[in-house]
């Protein structure tokens, strides 16, 4: 069964709000014109990751969807701020990349940076909805470790694995040359445990 074809939960989510954060303002009002279609009322809007970092100073979004590739500070710079950051309010918020950019080394880097999902464009309001969707049904433990803080990043849970071995099932093929080539929907999922 594809990521498609799995039936989503009915959530009503006119009450969340959304920081939306990309440097194409066509795709940000999609992305917004989107959350609408669902009923949404907060949703605010940043250009680039800079000026989301200082939007979320005064603003609470309840999950951050941010575009990877923007001038200044990338959308994974961007979660790599908010989760590095112990005194931040935000550090724990959920954060979804969407990206044109389905390398296996993209969302691998992604993952490792501390997002929650990740969206490969062109997005419709079915696949954005079923990452809202996984982010409400399936959160995850938060994770501080040398080298990572963010939402534990495997979601297969084998409770006989400990150290090292369970380590390991974080780690893809091509992760020491970053290679890779695209993936889909299906292959995201599966690279992010779902």
């Amino acid at each position: 069964m594809t990521a498609m074809q799995r039936k989503l939960p009915e959530f009503n989510i006119e009450h969340l709000n959304f920081l939306v954060v990309d440097g194409d303002e066509y795709m940000r009002g999609t992305v917004s014109d989107i959350l609408r279609s669902f009923g949404v009322q907060g949703i605010q809007e940043a250009e680039q990751g800079a000026s989301a970092l200082k939007a979320l100073e005064t603003s609470n979004p309840d999950i951050i969807l941010t575009e990877w590739e923007m001038p200044e500070v990338s959308g994974v710079e961007l979660t790599s701020t908010i989760r590095c950051d112990e005194m931040s309010p935000h550090r724990m918020t959920p954060i979804v990349i969407l990206s044109a950019h389905t390398q296996v080394q993209h969302v691998t880097v992604a993952r490792d940076a501390g997002i929650t999902e990740y969206l490969a464009k062109p997005i419709t309001p079915q696949t954005l909805y079923s990452r809202i969707c996984s982010v409400i049904v399936n959160p995850r433990p938060f994770i501080e470790s040398d080298g990572f803080v963010g939402p534990d990043r495997r979601r297969k849970r084998d409770p006989f694995l400990v150290g090292q071995a369970r380590r390991e099932e974080d780690k893809f093929e091509g992760d020491e040359d970053l290679g890779g080539g695209a993936v889909n929907e299906d292959e995201i999922d599966a690279m992010l445990g779902l």
